[in-house]
């Protein structure tokens, strides 16, 4: 019996575990509902004006909207916790948690980086990846990040399409702009200037430093708007306006220095005496006697002193300074920029200069809420000095082509301190002394321009 009763409570002990296990194996199921939010609110910019067509997604989703006209929008999130994504071209995007809110309002950033990439053409502007090969944009960084006395400069080698070239090397001398090549036969080639909206300006007169921007329009879709003055292409030249903040003061100088690259090579003056006599010792036939045209102790002398190096004479090193000061500024009501500049090169080539004396004022003024009143001034004074050495000048004062001929055995000047003149009867008689040709003229040739564009811009 005993047996029994242990058998009996054997078996209870193994089956209460049994039990337990039993128990804890039961799963347990739990259900959610989810829940959607509309979520309303209005988008603006910067300056409070609505932003209709803003993107607005659900972050994470492809569930979202657009703002309407006034700028506000509407639509269903799955929860109230989400992450709303604005988007807007030429602004930055911006999320916004909802944390269990229902209404989001959001002002939106202008996207700096994004704005840069619009560009200035007849029209208006336009975004410069729609007008791929049209418009060709020179950034003003480009202009700033190196020294130059002259706008033209910082179009060489930057824009495909335009050729630019100085016709001649002097101080201040005429540049050659196409773009695309040549368009006329009979007429002219010169594409159309437009300054802060002038027709018909000058790139010389400008200072580098007052330009924001620089646009070129190369073909017909884009320079439309000129009609026929617009056939050779258009440059589009915007000024600078200064931003809102303090005060801000520009002051600059900088000097550069040139000089001959490389002189011709030409004969000494005891080389070429000795070649001369042997010229002079040749039989002509005529009966006269040869006679040679220089002693040996004038030979050893040129082999002392070497003789005159013209081109030692006529040129030199060339030093340019350029001065820059203004002024620049901003309120919320208006923008102004005063500059002044002075540049004054010197050529390498005597009596050769150039001198530029520039004032622009610029002013942007908010008169009401729908009237801006706007004044582009700009005064400049060039004077041009450049001795004779051009095609259509006479062809015996061209001061670069006669250096290397005149004879090395003949002085700058006689005993009596006056410009020396060919001895007879050998060299070339048909020019003129070369330092006398670069000197002595008197070439100031001054050119004064005045340039205003006064404007009301209306709004509606």
């Amino acid at each position: 019996m005993l047996c029994c009763l242990a058998m009996i409570i054997a078996a209870m002990n193994a089956f209460v575990p049994l039990q337990a296990v039993a128990a804890r194996a039961i799963p347990t199921t739990s259900f959610s509902v989810i829940q959607a939010v509309t979520v309303t609110g209005r988008v603006t910019g910067n300056n409070g004006e609505a932003l209709p067509g803003v993107s607005v997604i659900e972050k994470g989703t492809s569930n979202g909207t657009v703002t309407d006209t006034d700028g506000n929008y509407s639509f269903s999130v799955s929860s109230s916790n989400a992450t709303l994504v604005f988007s807007f071209i030429g602004y930055t995007n911006q999320e916004m948690a909802l944390n269990g809110r229902t209404t989001v309002n959001v002002e939106m950033t202008e996207d700096v980086v994004a704005l840069g990439e619009v560009v200035v053409v007849g029209y208006g502007t336009q975004r410069k990846t729609d007008l791929t090969g049209a418009v060709a944009s020179i950034p003003t960084a480009e202009i700033k990040q190196f020294p130059m006395a002259r706008v033209d400069q910082a179009l060489q080698g930057r824009t495909s399409g335009v050729y630019v070239l100085n016709t001649d090397a002097s101080p201040g001398g005429n540049t050659m702009i196409r773009i695309r090549g040549l368009n006329s036969i009979n007429g002219g080639n010169e594409p159309l200037i437009v300054i802060d909206g002038l027709q018909g300006g000058n790139l010389n007169s400008l200072n580098p430093n007052d330009i924001a921007s620089i646009e070129i329009l190369k073909d017909a879709s884009a320079t439309a708007i000129y009609g026929s003055r617009g056939a050779n292409g258009v440059i589009i030249v915007t000024t600078r306006l200064g931003v809102q903040g303090k005060p801000v003061i520009d002051a600059g100088y900088n000097i550069g220095f040139q000089k001959l690259a490389r002189k011709l090579p030409v004969m000494d003056a005891a080389t070429f005496a000795r070649q001369y006599n042997k010229f002079r010792m040749t039989d002509t036939g005529d009966g006269n006697i040869p006679t040679p045209q220089f002693t040996d102790e004038q030979i050893a002398e040129f082999e002392r002193t070497g003789g005159t190096d013209w081109q030692d004479e006529v040129y030199e090193t060339g030093v340019m300074h350029n001065y820059q000061l203004g002024i620049s500024g901003a309120t919320e009501k208006l923008k102004y920029l005063v500059s002044g500049n002075y540049l004054d090169h010197k050529g390498i080539l005597l009596n050769s200069a150039y001198t530029r004396a520039s004032l622009r004022t610029n002013l942007s003024a908010d008169i009401t809420d729908w009237v801006d009143f706007g004044l582009n001034y700009a005064f400049t004074k060039e004077t041009y000095k450049s001795p004779s050495f051009r095609d259509e000048v006479a062809f015996v004062s061209q001061v670069v082509n006669n250096a290397p001929r005149w004879a090395p055995t003949e002085p700058v000047y006689d005993d009596n301190g006056n410009y020396w003149v060919h001895t007879p009867g050998y060299a070339a008689s048909d020019t003129w002394n070369p330092v006398a040709s670069a000197v002595e003229p008197i070439i100031d040739n001054p050119t004064f321009r005045n340039n205003a564009n006064i404007f009301l811009n209306f709004k509606y």
